[in-house]
């Protein structure tokens, strides 16, 4: 993941694991002096672990929206991942845009939704459903864009390999997330989204 600010940039080196929409982990491996820093989510919410002090952080909600590892990204994205199924209706229909033809979702939150974002409009490429972009709406206004690209075979599947993520109130900045390897459809461990099984998997090499 490479992050460039106006401030400051950075690229880390994740390896990460995930079971169904709730459980994730991610570690970062590179660079040394951030090596070890994981981020845990199960559905009793999100953790930080410091691998120095050996210390597991829940972010409480009031720190949900702040940034995550110093990226684009917020905690709350993390934890609204998998929620969108359940927060958003959506609504399907064709979008043109130039020459070429995209499927577009059009999400809208449901009226009872605690969300961040009052619509979320993907395109998607109409042959495979793989996503172009997606537009992150507050009223009427984007307040931040999501490319897919560079698509190629990952695991058993072809997917798009990056995506950048840019915030429209500061068009010169962008995260970025480069996919090098997945696997699909593996065995894990359950006890991997513990506790003991997070400082494990920190201490790996």
């Amino acid at each position: 993941m490479e992050v460039r600010t106006s401030d400051f940039s950075r690229t880390i080196e994740i390896e990460s694991w995930s079971v169904g929409d709730d459980l994730a982990l991610m570690v970062i491996r590179a660079p040394a002096r951030e090596a070890g820093t994981a981020t845990l989510r199960t559905e009793e919410g999100l953790w930080n672990y410091a691998p120095r002090a050996d210390r597991l952080m829940r972010i409480p909600p009031a720190l949900l929206s702040d940034s995550w590892m110093g990226s684009h990204f917020s905690n709350d994205d993390l934890m609204r991942e998998s929620e969108l199924d359940d927060d958003y209706g959506t609504v399907l229909d064709w979008h043109q845009e130039g020459d070429a033809r995209f499927l577009r979702a059009t999400m809208t939150p449901h009226a009872d939704a605690a969300v961040v974002y009052t619509s979320v409009v993907q395109l998607l490429e109409p042959d495979t459903w793989l996503p172009i972009r997606v537009d992150y709406y507050d009223d009427n206004e984007i307040v931040r864009r999501m490319h897919f690209s560079n698509v190629k075979a990952l695991g058993d599947r072809s997917l798009p390999s990056v995506l950048e993520l840019v915030p429209s109130d500061k068009p010169t900045e962008l995260t970025r997330v480069v996919y090098e390897e997945m696997e699909f459809d593996i065995e894990i461990d359950g006890n991997l989204f513990t506790p003991r099984g997070l400082r494990r998997a920190s201490r790996k090499r």
